[in-house]
């Protein structure tokens, strides 16, 4: 046990201070400043569009809300941001906003890192109709402290966790072989992840819908619902349901970012970093317990973590579920290897099954593939008792650790129709890989991915990469030849495995693979090939299988080679990794368009991807802003839009039901009540789905509509959140035991 000495303590002294002090000034008044000046546009005045500028203002260091009044006749067209002539996108971060004309004020947030003197609200016009600003207000918000007493808590972590470590070697010390496995994880940690160490966000296909996922997250959490179920501000504020189809559990870390202070791109930087780092680090545990080895485990983990697919992936796609699913295969994998190899603890592979029900169906959807295909092919081992109890215990235990995620999923698939319903008849395989994709090694950031037309002309990174096609080779020599020294049977028998699930899945990536038959065998079959989307998923699996292997090769290389033979075995890997995985690292880092979004407001909330999670038949396109529309002699005052919501005041003189419609996309859940009576009012959707409230004849009160989630979700929450507590009771109970 290492003793905390006085500099320890004086370093926590220096540390609760600044903590104390940035408390402190949550609690001091807000800074507020009133501009009234007013700009008008219109068509007359401006037929060509026109920009107006403000009277320069100064403003100290922080973060700031400029909240603008305004009149609009256009939606998306004109526009608002805020200039400094003296400081850059570094010192001053924010995208303005857009209008609409169903709005009469609207906001924008601000980040401010030097004093500035020459600020000014520029306003674009670019029609149709008029447009007045009739001024704006900025008021002071505690995100930049918020993101100060983050940093010091992170850098107090690491200090702390630096001096005991210093402590930990002068006085116990660490072996040779531990430094170098830190080291390794050091540099891996640092090659995974230095696209991340500039100062934007690399573009990416899939980037604006993932951040409006995290942004869907965090207005949830700053109106006080949790989990959160559907993101209000998405789709110009009617709402997207895309966490209950789409698990948001690790993206809950991003959330709670964006929730502290920070702005979008720091937010996505330190996300993807943790995310980048906890790859390294589980592909390492994973690895060196399958391979009990700590050194093949580390070259294993360095090649999954800057495998040429996970770069693709993360860096070029952004496909955030996909990423996740990387993240969660090598334990996925181990906790395979713990129950059929070793009749070990089910406890790796619930933890795995789990977060990747959460994160990414479809990855799912291949893990559960090639689920079968073991069972199958090791069915003796399977339906031997106490392992089928542990496989059982980890899809059991795997379920209801989700059951908060499932049941809202399958209460929407099962009474809903959404339009990831009615798109079994969308084809794949024309979308499969050439079979020189596999055995391309000179990578480059290419944005051709429908090859069926183009081959290979500037396709993207879709492979596995040299590295690792080298590794496939030599394990196929090494099986051809009966050359398995330094592996155990069991390890021998788990490298085949490996090896053919790698081929099986590289041959179900390619064109050739016969998807389009398999989808047309039935319903079930076509609803399943077409969620694919794109073959080269498969990869992933791929991916995963031949890290490992890399591992037993590494081992059978270092018992059965010489000294110089390893050395050059050693000396081919390096080359692969620099000019495969590497090279593609620095050629996106260079091509890849830089990207600096700063508040949600300027991102745009409209992008929706596929629109998987619509209603079937709803147009996005009419989804604007707009005060609650009769279809009737209705009478409405006092209106509020507010989050997953609306109150209203309601007359309706007819002698028939109105039916009165909101800017709220239509799912189950929502509910109407009069707000004095607690009377509850008939509620539907419109053509578009609008949610929609008939108002009774004679009618005259004040209307409350909100989302209410059904009890029986709230059970499953329940039921998810005693098995956690159990799983962690039992987890720590085991351990304790075992160490006794």
């Amino acid at each position: 046990m290492v003793k905390a000495g006085r500099k320890f303590y004086l370093f926590l002294g220096i540390e609760g201070l600044l903590v104390l002090l940035v408390l402190v000034s949550f609690f001091l008044p807000h800074r507020t400043y009133e501009y009234g000046t007013e700009i008008y546009f219109s068509e007359t005045t401006a037929p060509s569009g026109g920009i107006m500028e403000s009277e320069h203002f100064a403003l100290n260091p922080g973060s700031y809300r400029i909240t603008v009044d305004y009149s609009s006749d256009a939606d998306m067209t004109n526009t608002c941001d805020i200039y400094s002539g003296k400081l850059d996108a570094r010192c001053l971060a924010t995208n303005g906003m857009q209008f609409f004309q169903g709005l009469q004020e609207d906001h924008f947030d601000m980040w401010l890192y030097r004093k500035a003197d020459d600020l000014r609200l520029v306003t674009e016009y670019h029609g149709p109709g008029e447009f007045t600003v009739r001024g704006f207000r900025i008021v002071e918000t505690n995100a930049c402290r918020g993101m100060a007493l983050f940093m010091i808590l992170v850098i107090s972590l690491l200090v702390d966790a630096g001096y005991f470590y210093v402590a930990y070697d002068r006085k116990k010390g660490f072996s040779r072989e531990d430094k170098i496995v830190q080291a390794g994880l050091l540099i891996t940690i640092f090659y995974a992840a230095y696209p991340l160490f500039g100062d934007y966000i690399l573009s990416g296909g899939d980037l604006v819908y993932h951040l409006q996922r995290v942004e869907g997250i965090k207005d949830c959490l700053l109106h006080g619902i949790f989990p959160a179920r559907i993101s209000p501000e998405w789709q110009q504020g009617y709402g997207y349901a895309s966490p209950i189809f789409y698990g948001e559990t690790i993206l809950y870390l991003a959330g709670v970012l964006r929730v502290i202070g920070f702005d979008v791109t720091a937010a996505f930087r330190i996300f993807m970093f943790v995310i980048s780092t906890a790859t390294v680090l589980l592909a390492y545990y994973s690895f060196s317990r399958i391979l009990k080895d700590r050194y093949a485990g580390l070259v294993s983990c360095f090649l999954y973590a800057t495998s040429v697919y996970r770069i693709y992936k993360v860096y070029y796609c952004e496909s955030w579920g996909e990423m996740l699913g990387i993240l969660l295969l090598p334990l996925i994998l181990y906790g395979f290897y713990r129950i059929f190899a070793q009749n070990g603890s089910y406890v790796p592979l619930t933890v795995g099954l789990a977060l990747l029900v959460q994160s990414h169906l479809l990855t799912g959807e291949m893990v559960g593939l090639f689920t079968i295909i073991t069972c199958v092919v090791f069915w003796k081992k399977t339906f031997e008792i106490s392992r089928f109890l542990k496989l059982a215990k980890a899809a059991v235990g795997a379920v209801l650790l989700s059951a908060w995620f499932l049941v809202p999923f399958a209460d929407y698939m099962l009474t809903g129709n959404f339009v990831i319903q009615n798109v079994s008849a969308r084809t794949i395989q024309y979308r499969g890989l050439l079979p020189a994709h596999l055995f391309l090694t000179f990578f480059r950031n290419g944005n051709n991915v429908f090859i069926d037309e183009t081959g290979m002309y500037r396709t993207s990174a879709m492979g596995i990469g040299g590295v690792l096609m080298f590794v496939l080779f030599c394990f196929l020599y090494m099986w051809f030849f009966g050359r398995k020294e330094g592996l155990s049977e069991t390890e021998w028998t788990a490298s085949k495995v490996m090896a053919v699930y790698a081929v099986l899945a590289m041959v179900m990536s390619l064109a050739m693979f016969p998807w389009d038959r398999i989808q047309s065998s039935g319903q079930i079959a076509a609803t399943l090939v077409s969620s694919i989307q794109f073959p080269n998923r498969f990869l992933t699996i791929a991916n995963v299988m031949l890290c490992a292997l890399a591992g037993m090769v590494v081992k059978h290389a270092a018992a059965s080679l010489t000294k110089k033979q390893l050395a050059g075995f050693a000396v081919i890997a390096v080359i692969l990794t620099a000019v495969s995985n590497l090279y593609l690292l620095e050629d996106e880092m260079e091509r890849d368009d830089a990207i600096r979004v700063h508040n949600d407001e300027g991102m745009g909330t409209g992008y929706i991807s596929g629109a998987e999670y619509l209603p079937y038949g709803a147009d996005p396109a009419l989804f604007m802003p707009h005060d609650p529309k009769a279809d009737g002699d209705l009478f409405t005052d006092q209106y509020e839009k507010k989050t997953l919501g609306a109150w209203v005041y309601v007359e309706n003189r007819e002698q028939r039901e109105v039916a009165l419609a909101f800017p709220l996309l239509y799912y189950k859940g929502y509910q109407a009540y009069d707000r004095e009576t607690g009377q509850k009012l008939p509620t539907l959707s419109d053509e578009n789905f609008e949610v929609t409230v008939n108002i009774p004849p004679q009618f005259s009160g004040n209307i409350e509509v909100k989302f209410v989630p059904p009890v029986y979700w709230h059970a499953a929450e329940l039921v998810s959140l005693l098995t956690l507590i159990v799983f962690l009771w039992s987890s720590l109970r085991s351990r304790r035991k075992a160490q006794a």
